[in-house]
């Protein structure tokens, strides 16, 4: 899935024939609907009353219900993701999914546990610290549009390098002076910074723009609130207060603000994904926002 939503055709029914170095690059949307097919296969072979490998499973521990959970939240990921493609019938998948059942809480979030220890670390940490490199600044992109907002998170996402409560994003994609701008917070620079690969804080946004798109029953708006408090108070240490109050400001709060339903959603979809860059690239692309 992730090299179709990177790449678009990719090898996929050639690609692993050791002996075939010219695999035939097989069409992004057959391609997603085997993936549906091979989901589907899993998810009915995963009995929840047994325990898987306790011992090697770095995720869940052998607890196959939470196995299951993650499957349905994948599948509702891929039925998002190709949303607009009538032909691989993405509304009932995602109702599929949803039925099934999709995370409730951040006690389900897929977290893959990295150590403090080479080569056990965090890929971040590998490119922001142990390369030794200092030229990794906070993007505009980003930090405009937080400030913006009067985002709570800015604390948590940067840090206050030039002055208390002060930030600056270099020029996205120049060369920018590496003390002259802000700095990406060292909470996620750590070696054993845990990585994320799905939460209950993307489910959310992913349910706000299935009932948006009439996929699911459910409120949008409270979805959407659900997906931003668990992104600023779950995911990265933030208060219940300020995320209140966040979802009072008129530019933040589903009614007031500006766009669609589906560009209100990519916006915080986006800016939640902040350490997970390929989820925010992604939310962008489809739904053409949030504007740069």
């Amino acid at each position: 899935q992730r090299e179709v939503d990177i790449f678009g055709n990719v090898p996929y029914t050639e690609s692993l024939d050791i002996d075939n170095i010219s695999p035939v690059y097989d069409d992004g949307q057959s391609i997603y609907a085997k993936l549906f097919d091979r989901l589907d296969a899993a998810i009915a072979d995963i009995d929840v009353g047994s325990r898987g490998f306790s011992d090697g499973d770095l995720m869940y521990y052998g607890d196959m219900a939470k196995w299951k959970v993650l499957a349905y939240s994948l599948k509702l990921k891929l039925a998002i993701t190709v949303a607009d493609v009538a032909a691989l019938d993405p509304g009932g998948k995602a109702a599929s999914a949803v039925a099934g059942g999709v995370m409730v809480s951040s006690s389900d979030n897929a977290t893959f546990a990295y150590l403090a220890e080479s080569p056990n670390t965090n890929p971040i940490y590998v490119d922001l610290v142990a390369s030794g490199r200092y030229d990794w600044v906070a993007a505009n992109t980003i930090v405009d549009k937080m400030k913006a907002l009067n985002d709570p998170r800015m604390p948590y996402y940067f840090e206050q390098n030039l002055g208390s409560g002060i930030y600056t994003g270099g020029i996205y994609g120049d060369n920018n002076a590496y003390a002259a701008y802000t700095h990406i917070t060292a909470t996620i620079q750590e070696p054993d910074w845990r990585g994320l690969l799905m939460s209950y804080s993307e489910i959310q946004f992913y349910l706000a723009e299935a009932a948006a798109r009439g996929f699911i029953a459910g409120s949008p708006e409270t979805y959407y609130n659900a997906g931003i408090t668990a992104s600023i108070v779950d995911d990265w240490g933030g208060t219940s207060a300020e995320a209140t109050a966040y979802l009072a400001n008129p530019d933040v709060a589903y009614a007031t603000a500006p766009g669609t339903d589906k560009q209100k959603i990519a916006t915080q979809s986006w800016i939640a994904s902040y350490d997970r860059g390929l989820i925010g690239w992604t939310t962008w692309r489809r739904l053409d926002a949030p504007t740069f």
